[in-house]
């Protein structure tokens, strides 16, 4: 039997959908506007983001100003042209988390620059609870009409694989965008004996349930990983699930665990102060700025569960709003002010970082099949 702890179980998934109507911000004003059925499919034009990308060439050189940035990709960007004149009122953001948080902190960041283009605000209304399922549930029982929009992050997918929603978040979901992917990496002491990640599989093959493995609560993508990584080595660890992530690092710094699944940001300090170090990047980026001789899990072919954060609604989207508002997320994601946001979240590590509708959904059907193969093999 594995040995796996876990401070916190996670919380009870509410199975019901939640209509909130009244409750929740801002009224759809457009109720009379019925959704035009398109039977095209979604097409991303690459000269549109090409030019936009070449607007925010000028702006970054300084060769113009961000109010001639803004109405110059304004003029760039296709109105929808089945709905010319969306959108008419505020759009709702629904966040599945509590205010404060990543999630929280992405919507509104990259929501403040992305309205420069819409031509209206979002509405943010904070509705945590089952690892975001109240929120969304509630975004699917709204109008797929584009006032009502869902930011979605890893949990969405871990459930789903899971079999914990009454529902299949790939089918009733349209794919926006997604422009933050990961950032985590595993850390050890700076005086840990494992100087690399075969140091630290060399020990675990000769002592069996020995290396204490700290991350997230239990069936998150972080014990999911975990596994992963025992699978691929043919190695027993341990896995400490908390729920906070100054709990996990705590259990680092204090002997408790040996090595620590954990994002950037939670631990910026402690890489300044030179106290942790990490042995891997998880995902495909090396991150230059901590220490460029460090590998990328995708460079020694360790598999790891993707992170990552995007827009999504629910699915009947009209197409020409979809493209819409992928083109308006994208300029957004470019603007100065939002750069500098990630630069202080430590969410640049992430970057270069950005997939359209199809490839958002292409990624996340390809890894939820992943995530099941692993809770087949080790729940």
């Amino acid at each position: 039997m594995k040995k796996t702890f876990s401070i916190i179980l996670g919380c009870c998934l509410i199975v019901g959908v939640v209509f909130l109507g009244t409750g929740c911000g801002s009224k759809n004003n457009n109720e009379n506007e019925e959704a035009v059925t398109q039977d095209r499919a979604i097409s991303i034009d690459s000269s549109i983001t090409e030019s936009i990308d070449a607007v925010f060439d000028k702006l970054n050189s300084g060769a113009i100003g961000e109010e001639e940035a803004v109405e110059s990709i304004k003029e760039i960007i296709p109105k929808p042209a089945d709905h010319p004149d969306y959108p008419k009122s505020n759009v709702n953001w629904v966040i599945g988390w509590g205010e404060g948080g990543g999630s929280d902190l992405y919507a509104r960041n990259i929501g403040r620059e992305a309205e420069k283009f819409l031509g209206k605000s979002f509405v943010y209304n904070n509705m945590p609870g089952a690892g975001s399922e109240v929120g969304y549930s509630f975004v699917l029982g709204q109008p797929a009409d584009g006032y009502t929009i869902f930011g979605t992050v890893n949990p969405n997918m871990c459930n789903d694989a899971f079999g914990d929603v009454p529902y299949s978040f790939a089918e009733e979901t349209q794919f926006i965008i997604s422009n933050q992917g990961s950032s985590e990496a595993l850390w050890v002491l700076a005086d840990s004996p494992f100087k690399t990640i075969d140091d630290l599989v060399k020990y675990a093959k000769e002592n069996p349930g020995d290396v204490v493995y700290s991350g997230s609560a239990a069936k998150s993508e972080t014990e999911l990983s975990f596994y992963l990584m025992e699978n691929h080595y043919d190695i027993d660890m341990t896995y400490l699930g908390f729920e906070k992530a100054g709990e996990r690092v705590s259990s680092l710094l204090g002997g408790h665990a040996q090595v620590l699944y954990e994002s950037v940001g939670p631990v910026a300090d402690l890489i300044r102060a030179g106290e942790v170090r990490p042995i891997v990047y998880l995902g495909a980026n090396v991150y230059d700025g901590i220490d460029p001789d460090v590998p990328s899990s995708e460079q020694i072919g360790l598999p790891s569960v993707p992170r990552y954060r995007g827009v999504v609604a629910k699915n009947g989207l009209p197409v020409d709003i979809t493209e819409y508002l992928y083109y308006v997320f994208y300029a957004g994601a470019q603007m100065p002010v939002y750069k500098q946001y990630e630069e202080r979240a430590n969410l640049h590590y992430s970057q270069p970082w950005s997939l359209d509708p199809l490839e958002f959904k292409a990624y996340y059907l390809e890894n939820k099949k992943k995530l099941g193969e692993i809770i087949e093999k080790n729940y």
